[in-house]
Parts: structure tokens; C-alpha cells; sequence
């Protein structure tokens, strides 16, 4: 029989191990949490939920720089997503420019004036402009192109859930493209 030299009055520390299931315990919440707000946020998804449909003037339009798009309500209270990188500057290895709306001024003036006639009819009643500096380029509230036929700027599906709120899908592209008098013809992405 062996015999023990250990003192049996001396136990480990319990605060140790106390502190190290609670840490334990915390790092699991922490991760329940993020996991949680992670597939909430629409990442699982690419689907973008944002604020409710009312909230949402007809006419006006929202920018949303973590998702990098531009949401239009317009006139007959319908929404459009656009993205804010054209086809061009997508394409581009070296410097970008996203496109940015045309402030109330003389440039917006002058851009009403310049691209009246190429204007699509779902922009109407929309005064909302959007231009491209590094290649010029000028758009109207829908994303057609108004300054040369080329491609317009790429949409995304929106719809408005159960509970009245506008969802963008981000994780899909609708390219389309203005030729002549057709103003959105589909092209691949």
C-alpha cells in the first residue's frame, strides 16, 4: 500500500478554477451573441434589411455605404437599389470612383438640361442625378446611362417583408445596358 505525502488539509485553489469556468461561460455568450447578430444581419443571405417601406418619401433616395448601393423611392412610392460602382470602375485594376448624386446647384441644373431628352420615364419626377468622376459619366435616379449609351449602373432585387421593411438583395446583380433608343437592355454581369 503506498502512502500518501501530501497534506490533505491543502487543496487547490478554488478561485482559480471558479474564475476559469466563468471566463469560459463568457466566451461562450460572446460567441452565441455574435453568431446571433451575424446571420440577423443578413450575411448568411445577402440580403440587406433596412428601414421600413414608410419611412421612405417618394422622391428622395438613401445612401448605404456598408452595402455600397443607393436606395430611390420614387415618385409612385416604388424602390430601386443601384450600386454605387459602375460597370467601368469595376472593371478597373487602378483607381475607382463610385458614383456620387449631383447636389442641388448649377452642376444639377446643368445636367437637367443637358440630358432632358435621355431621360427614362421611370425616372420621372425624381430630380436626382448621379455622376462618375473619373470617366465622366452621368446617370439618372433609375441608373440609366444619360451621357453616351453604354452600361447603366447594376440593380438589385428589393422587396418588402412581413413586417413592412425594405430588403435589398445585394448577393445578386440585374446588368443592363442602353443602346440606342432601348434604354435597359439585359447583358451579363
Amino acid at each position: 500500500m503506498a502512502i500518501s505525502t501530501e497534506d490533505p488539509s491543502v487543496r487547490p485553489p478554488v478561485a482559480v478554477g471558479c474564475l476559469s469556468m466563468a471566463a469560459v461561460v463568457v466566451a461562450l455568450i460572446a460567441i452565441a451573441v455574435f453568431a446571433v447578430t451575424y446571420l440577423e444581419s443578413g450575411s448568411e443571405d445577402g440580403k440587406v434589411r433596412l428601414e421600413l417601406a414608410a419611412s421612405y418619401g417618394p422622391g428622395t433616395f438613401v445612401s448605404v455605404p456598408a452595402h455600397h448601393l443607393y436606395l430611390i423611392t420614387l415618385a409612385d412610392r416604388r424602390f430601386v437599389a443601384l450600386a454605387d460602382l459602375d460597370a467601368a470602375n469595376r472593371a478597373a485594376r487602378g483607381q475607382r470612383c463610385r458614383v456620387t448624386p449631383l447636389e442641388p446647384g448649377p452642376a444639377l441644373t446643368e445636367a437637367v438640361a443637358k440630358h432632358a431628352t435621355r431621360l427614362s420615364p421611370q425616372a420621372a419626377g425624381v430630380a436626382l442625378f448621379f455622376q462618375e468622376t473619373c470617366n465622366g459619366a452621368t446617370y439618372d435616379a433609375v441608373g440609366i446611362r444619360l451621357d453616351r449609351d453604354g452600361r447603366n449602373l447594376d440593380r438589385h432585387a428589393v422587396e418588402i417583408d412581413a413586417e413592412g421593411r425594405v430588403v435589398v438583395d445585394v448577393a445578386k446583380r440585374l446588368c443592363t445596358a442602353r443602346e440606342g433608343p432601348e434604354t435597359a437592355v439585359t447583358v451579363a454581369c
